[in-house]
This record gives C-alpha cells, structure tokens and sequence, in this order.
C-alpha cells in the first residue's frame, strides 16, 4: 500500500484558498509533538503569513501596486512551504495520523471529500492494568483521523489521542476523579466539530468492577 504523502499543488492555488491552508497548517504544526523544531520554523511562517494576509482583497479591490505587493509577500510563504512540505514528509515516515495531524494538504485524499460530521454514539469503557480508556464512535467512512481530548474542568484539555480506527485508547488518565471528553473525526479536508462533553469517572482500584466496563454512552 502507498504511503500517503504530501502534496504542494496548491500553492498555484487563489490567494482566497490559498491563504486558509497556510493557516490550517500554522495551527497544525504549532506545539506538534510529532514535529518539535521544524525546518523552517513556524514562527517564520507565520510571521511571512501575517504579513501577507492583509494583501488578500476581493478582486474589486485590487490595484496595480496591491498585486505586486501581494505577490512579494505570498511568494516569502510559498518559498517556507516548499521548503517545510518535504521536511515534514521525512519526519512523518509515512505515517497518516503524524501527516494529517499538521494539516498539510495530502495527494491520496480526494479533494471533494467533505469534512467528517460530528461524532455520534460515543461509548467509553476502560480495561486493561495499569487502566486505559477506550473511547469509540460511530465510524465515518470520510474520517481518516478520530481524537479525543480530556479535561478535568471542561476547558483545559490536558490529555489527547488520536487513531485511525474509530475507537481510541488514553492510557495515564487519574482515577476516581471527574474528567470531561470531546471527541470529534477529521480528514485532510478538516475537521468536525467537537462532540458534545461527556462527563465521567474512571474507579478507584478498590472498586469492585469488571476487567472491561462501559462508562458512558452520550445521548443521541
């Protein structure tokens, strides 16, 4: 099977679609575990792309000088990105869930595929010692990458993973106190939405509970 790689076509694409790649790919790549340190850094491209991005008008607004600028300042980016693209490739190793994690634009994704919708059905259950949570949803057939996030307030989400099944495993969460979940799917067109919170518990080991044992189901 074909490993999925990176594709940089788009970059002859129009400044309006252009320009919320670039930003997809900033916010992918920020705080990247998989990708600490790249090359180029992402301070430049966003710097480059913010100075850029005030170019960026309707064609009723352009003149003659605003396009010359625009295109200096688009071509500062597209040179980061032709650069980065190959470098984030190599550290991937191939790998999908690492490659769609920075959002950059894939060549075995169809480019018409929509965003996935926003998980449903989630069930949690635990198993395992030291105990893991499992989280699993309702799969998409458009989904290529399926996350979860906890918290223990429902606003700072200190713990998250990522598969390519439609179950997911967190392994190191605390036990006997509330956490909150959110999961959602996303393919290299985007992401979902965030599901709904999902308030639960994981026991405490002097618990008496089964090897496997469900959480949680969200309503429908």
């Amino acid at each position: 099977m074909k490993k999925p790689e990176i594709v940089l076509g788009w970059l002859n694409d129009p400044d309006l679609r252009f320009a919320p790649i670039i930003r997809r790919i900033i916010d992918g790549l920020k705080r990247n575990e998989a990708f600490p340190d790249p090359v180029p850094s992402i301070e430049s491209l966003e710097t480059a792309y913010d100075v850029y991005l005030p170019f960026v008008v309707g064609k009723d607004k352009v003149s003659g000088a605003n396009a010359v600028m625009r295109q200096e300042k688009r071509t500062v980016v597209e040179d980061i990105v032709r650069e980065l693209g190959p470098w984030v490739q190599l550290k991937s190793g191939g790998n999908l869930v690492k490659l769609t994690s920075t959002n950059f634009p894939l060549a075995d994704e169809p480019g018409t595929a929509p965003t996935p919708e926003t998980p449903s059905e989630i069930v949690l259950y635990i198993a395992g010692d030291p105990v893991s949570l499992f989280v699993k949803c309702k799969a998409q057939t458009n989904a290529k990458i399926y996350s979860v996030q906890v918290s223990r307030d429902n606003q700072n989400w200190e713990w998250t993973d990522s598969d390519t099944s439609s179950t997911v495993e967190i392994a190191g969460l605390p036990i006997g106190v509330t956490l909150y979940l959110q999961m959602r799917m996303k393919n290299v067109n985007g992401p979902s939405n965030w599901s709904s919170s999902i308030k639960f518990r994981i026991p405490e080991p002097d618990e008496v509970v089964p090897q496997r044992r469900k959480l949680r189901k969200n309503p429908e």
